[in-house]
């Protein structure tokens, strides 16, 4: 496979998390227009043109495709075990490998996977690459042998595999078939809550994160009642309540749970959430709403990595689905997404392309297109979570510093990287990136230790110029290199 340079793929990232933000201060605009003067303002010219488009959303969904199968591996088989080997079984099938596979269980190569990009900062070899084109992905390693094994002696056993999309789509279906556990929790709210109180700040602390665990592997039953119960589909927003006692009550008669209180730094998100509700969409916080509301508001500011899970499902089907026309402004697109939230035909104008988005988010169910919808007109979902991918790239991909400096401030890289890769992070009402650490064990995911709070422009700024001073650094060694050679 010919691959792009790590440069390569975090500058891409870089320009979509630019222009997504041009694009949010110019709604109504088509986005061809906002790529089309993002180019020429850079003076671009010769990267304004429908393949470098197109390079850049691929490459930009594919790192959303891999944040979301990293979480579920994370869960799943990184700290605890939560799949059975025999229910892999086509997981190689398709893959395309450099050296035999034979000897590797399927449960290592998903494993394998998740690792090589997350821990991809090795300067001179690069784990996790992407395709030129942004649509497949290669994992590479020297040696997986484990510590233990390379103690005993012999040669070492490196790997090379190539995964299409379709294959992480394929693996993360199979994992999800086969999962022998599941991370669920709810919130607790008062039935007189009221989102338009005038202490909504002190009102919060009555309302409580509940935190499930099963610390078990589930039976095949158990996993089909969660299943069945989490079937949200054509479901009112009454029945959609109770549905979710329905389901507490079930995780209860099965599992352990811990109730968590807001800190300040959640209370003060949302009370901005509400606010900025009552000044550009009053409609929303209509008294039937409020409860299906607050739980849409409470995942924004729960650093849990399975919250990520639906954000980066929906930033992938934003860029991938959606913008793959690119005569759609914003408003257009968010137009779009609440007609998947209501009982309305599709429009005669869709074409088949438009009509199959439609009819896949719509059979996701009504919460996710819901929610879906109140994503696009919000600047976390269009403008911040894309800003987080470029920086989140810079540390994973690029810095191997074990200490770097933002605004005068010194920071642990590893800490900040792990917080990242485990997305235990939030956004603060000041538009600051919030991140935690915790505990790997999923048993203790919840027990937070505060790593960094960062504004968003800082995360521009600094991944700029690290981005800038290590590239300028690799021309100038690869200069004398040469000169050398030639000498």
């Amino acid at each position: 496979m010919i691959a792009m340079t790590k440069e390569e793929m975090i500058n891409y990232l870089r320009d979509y998390a630019l222009i997504k933000d041009k694009w949010a201060h110019e709604y109504e605009k088509p986005i061809y227009l906002v790529f089309r003067d993002y180019m020429i303002e850079s003076n671009r010219l010769k990267d304004c043109n429908r393949t470098y488009y197109d390079t850049m959303r691929h490459t930009y969904t594919m790192y959303c495709i891999m944040k979301r199968f990293s979480i579920i591996e994370d869960f799943l088989l990184n700290r605890d075990n939560y799949i059975s080997e025999e229910n892999l079984d086509d997981l190689k099938a398709d893959l395309q490998s450099k050296y035999p596979l034979n000897n590797i269980s399927n449960k290592r190569i998903i494993q394998l996977l998740r690792n090589a990009f997350n821990h991809n900062d090795d300067p001179h070899h690069n784990r996790f690459s992407l395709s030129k084109n942004g649509k497949n992905i290669e994992i590479s390693f020297q040696d997986i042998r484990k510590e233990k094994e390379k103690k005993q002696g012999g040669s070492p056993k490196p790997i090379q595999i190539k995964f299409k999309q379709k294959d992480l789509i394929k693996i993360e279906n199979e994992i999800d078939k086969s999962r022998e556990n599941i991370m669920y929790l709810s919130y607790e709210i008062p039935d007189d809550f009221d989102i338009l109180s005038d202490t909504l700040y002190d009102d919060l602390d009555n309302v409580k994160l509940i935190h499930y665990y099963f610390n078990r592997k589930l039976s095949k039953e158990e996993m089909e009642e969660f299943k069945r119960l989490g079937d949200y589909s054509n479901l009112s927003e009454e029945e959609l309540l109770e549905r979710s006692d329905e389901i507490n009550n079930y995780a209860q008669s099965i599992g352990t749970f811990i109730k968590y209180e807001l800190n300040d730094t959640q209370k003060e998100k949302i009370v901005d959430l509400v606010e900025r509700a009552k000044t550009s969409y009053p409609s929303l916080l209509q008294t039937e709403n409020s409860i299906y509301l607050m739980y849409y508001y409470l995942n924004q500011v729960i650093p849990i990595p399975s919250f990520k899970i639906f954000d980066t499902q929906k930033q992938a089907i934003f860029t991938d689905c959606y913008m793959l026309d690119d005569t759609l402004s914003l408003k257009n697109i968010s137009d779009r997404l609440l007609l998947t939230s209501t009982d309305l035909d599709i429009p005669n104008n869709y074409d088949e392309i438009d009509k199959d988005i439609h009819n896949r988010i719509q059979n996701i169910g009504k919460p996710f297109g819901n929610r879906f919808f109140l994503d696009t007109i919000q600047p976390e979902f269009n403008q911040v979570f894309p800003i987080v991918m470029y920086f989140d790239s810079v540390i994973t991909h690029y810095c191997n510093d074990e200490e770097i400096t933002i605004n005068d401030k010194k920071y642990n890289r590893e800490k900040i990287r792990n917080s990242l890769a485990h997305c235990r992070w939030i956004i603060s009402k000041d538009m600051e990136l919030v991140l935690y650490d915790a505990d790997p064990k999923n048993s203790k995911d919840y027990e937070l230790e505060h790593v960094a709070t960062i504004d968003i422009g800082s995360l521009i700024d600094w991944s700029d110029n690290y981005l800038f001073n290590k590239t300028k650094d690799k021309i100038i060694n690869n200069l004398k290199a040469k000169k050398i050679l030639q000498l």
